[in-house]
């Protein structure tokens, strides 16, 4: 069960680690220096300034109002883009999608901890776990250290290493709970042997 859960927290760390390279690419940790609003609100004012641009741009580019079935098409393929140009280029969306990603990380690694913190896993696997969500803990602690301090160079570097570190733990717990080769061929044997101790006999007394 352990397993099942550590593979979805694996992905989302990684997906948390692949927004932050796009925080880091645009220098958005320049921006929203505040934890947790942003410019005052939890969700940015600017956050869809960039598909806006868009639209306007594109609305004068056209002129008149789309009335044919290719100007609806490219009118839609103008919205997707547009729309992945805002999640992807825009300083506000991009800060923002990171800070989501991190809460959620944190806190599917806290929960992670508590629901089987005490459970009787081999020990090396508890250890991993506690310290997956501890340090889950500081590099959420990393990231706005280093988001209020205007991203210094030390602590930048920190939290990239965090992100690492971070990832190594839980892909280190998913091997400690992945089952080993000794492990099925004993259920195996087991499965076997009970297989022949409960199967059905005859009258004669033969299976």
């Amino acid at each position: 069960r352990l397993r099942r859960v550590l593979a979805p927290l694996g992905l989302l760390v990684s997906v948390t680690a692949i927004s932050g390279a796009f925080v880091a690419g645009l220098d958005a940790g320049h921006a929203y220096n505040t934890f947790p609003l942003m410019g005052g609100r939890l969700v940015p004012e600017e956050y869809w300034d960039l598909y806006k641009d868009e639209a306007s741009a594109a609305a004068r580019e056209s002129g008149a109002a789309p009335s044919s079935s290719s100007s609806s098409s490219s009118s839609s393929s103008f919205s997707v883009s547009a729309l992945v140009a805002n999640t992807f280029e825009n300083t506000a969306s991009v800060q923002f999608h990171h800070r989501v990603l991190a809460v959620t990380t944190l806190a599917s690694a806290t929960a992670l901890v508590a629901s089987f913190r005490g459970r009787r896993l081999p020990r090396h696997c508890d250890r991993l776990v506690t310290l997956l969500g501890a340090m889950a803990w500081c590099q959420v602690g990393l990231g706005v250290a280093t988001l209020l301090n205007y991203v210094p160079v030390h602590l930048g570097s920190a939290h990239q290493a965090g992100a690492l570190t971070l990832m190594s733990f839980t892909l280190a717990a998913l091997y400690c709970t992945k089952p080993s080769a000794g492990a099925f061929a004993t259920a195996n044997r087991v499965a076997a042997r009970l297989g022949r101790a409960t199967a059905p006999t005859t009258a004669g007394g033969k299976p």
